[in-house]
């Protein structure tokens, strides 16, 4: 039995818009860990001021855009219960 879960979008309104859903967390997902690992080069060793001249605020709100984004990044974007949601729906149509 396999653990894939096929929800085609033409079965109607509610399952194109959980596709919808599904799409976007993957699309949110990528466009997180590669802003994060982007933040991690500008602001290595803490660099909180090389961090806030690109993101255009202050050295403390730097730190904490970046503390943020790490935050989400290690935590509900690596939730189990996300990945299987995102790895196990697949298209049907």
């Amino acid at each position: 039995m396999s653990n894939q879960i096929v929800v085609p979008r033409t079965a109607g309104e509610l399952a194109s818009k959980l596709r919808s859903v599904v799409d976007t967390l993957e699309d949110v997902g990528a466009d997180l860990d590669s802003l994060k690992a982007a933040m991690d080069q500008v602001a290595a060793g803490s660099d909180w001021d090389s961090l806030a001249t690109v993101l255009g605020c202050s050295a403390a709100n730097a730190e904490a855009v970046y503390n943020l984004v790490g935050s989400v990044v290690s935590g509900p974007m690596a939730d189990a219960f996300l990945a299987q949601l995102i790895s196990r729906l697949q298209y049907g149509g």
